[in-house]
């Protein structure tokens, strides 16, 4: 940092120090052929010019304080306010008020959003506790009828309750305000409990469901693992028309695995990415992008690593990785 600083106040003061050094060749060229003795001439300049240096060398030191103060503020200025070094240099004053006003400014902008964000908040807040009313008075009309009708009218509420839930959860991630609570989970129950939300699903599309249980106990937070399971299985039904479903343990993973028609290769790098449907997505006409997306950074906060592997009209597999101290807790 020092080197930096330093050829900066070299090229700043290039033409001060040009100046020092012509009229120091001038005086010793004037002296020398003055004809008066060199040693009258030596010890006054000498003492001159080790004057002038001293002031030079205790000058670059005071700027040197505020090159560093500025790098410094430089880091933090984002998160606190902002704290000017000292100084007496008219430029440098009048740059510090320009870099105050536009934080100033920043600052407007910032609280005009929050503001904004926060009302938009609150809306879908109270949107998703209404619609939750009608979904389950639907539902309750529903469930002493058994018939293929009922079943199809199931599954389409069963969408609309789960895309009221990414919503509210998108906007819970977006805004860092996730209520986690860690304990001791047992794996195989949130499977069976979300696999039985989807039973209509299977009915109707008459495929198959393998479960063979996996024993596995986690420390995780529950709540949110079952939304994660909720979406991956919902994309093997959206994705898969005829064979089975199937989910099942390997160590200390969780597979969910699909007879569906795959993920293309050009697809599968960024399956994970906020709005990005693919190919089959877009065929599709019903997926958001956000699925896979808000798995991906719930995954990441319940320190669960999540893999894919897929290949076009050949099913698809999805691997949870439980972090050993997860599991391995007791």
């Amino acid at each position: 940092m020092f080197y930096r600083f330093f050829r900066s106040y070299i090229v700043r003061h290039f033409y001060g120090i040009l100046a020092v050094a012509i009229i120091a060749i001038v005086f010793l060229i004037s002296f020398i052929f003055s004809g008066i003795d060199t040693i009258y001439i030596l010890y006054p300049f000498s003492l001159s010019y080790t004057l002038i240096i001293i002031i030079f060398v205790l000058n670059m030191l005071k700027e040197y304080r505020q090159f560093k103060d500025l790098r410094k503020l430089t880091d933090e200025i984002l998160v606190r306010d902002a704290e000017m070094p000292l100084s007496e240099d008219e430029e440098i004053i009048a740059y510090q008020e320009m870099v105050m006003k536009l934080l100033e400014k920043q600052r407007e902008i910032e609280n005009s959003f929050n503001m904004k964000y926060e009302a938009l908040s609150d809306y879908y807040a109270t949107w998703t506790h209404q619609i939750k009313i009608p979904i389950a008075s639907a539902k309750l009309m529903l469930e002493n009828n058994d018939s293929e009708e009922s079943r199809l009218l199931n599954i389409e509420l069963g969408r609309i309750e789960r895309y009221v839930k990414m919503a509210v959860n998108y906007l819970k991630l977006e805004d860092n305000n996730i209520d986690f609570v860690f304990e001791k989970s047992d794996v195989d129950s949130i499977v069976k409990d979300v696999v039985r939300s989807y039973s209509n699903d299977f009915i109707v599309k008459k495929l198959r469901f393998e479960f063979l249980e996996t024993g596995l106990k986690v420390l995780t937070d529950e709540k949110w693992l079952s939304f994660v399971l909720e979406q991956i299985i919902s994309n093997s039904l959206k994705y898969t028309e005829k064979g089975y479903i199937k989910v099942y343990g390997e160590k200390n993973n969780l597979i969910i695995e699909d007879s569906g028609i795959g993920i293309s290769a050009n697809d599968l790098p960024r399956i994970f990415e906020k709005g990005f449907s693919g190919f089959n997505g877009r065929n599709n006409k019903t997926s958001s992008g956000l699925g896979l997306y808000l798995v991906k950074r719930i995954c990441d906060k319940l320190d669960i690593k999540i893999k894919v592997e897929s290949k076009e009209k050949n099913g698809t597999k999805v691997i949870l990785e439980f972090n050993k101290k997860m599991y391995d807790f007791e």
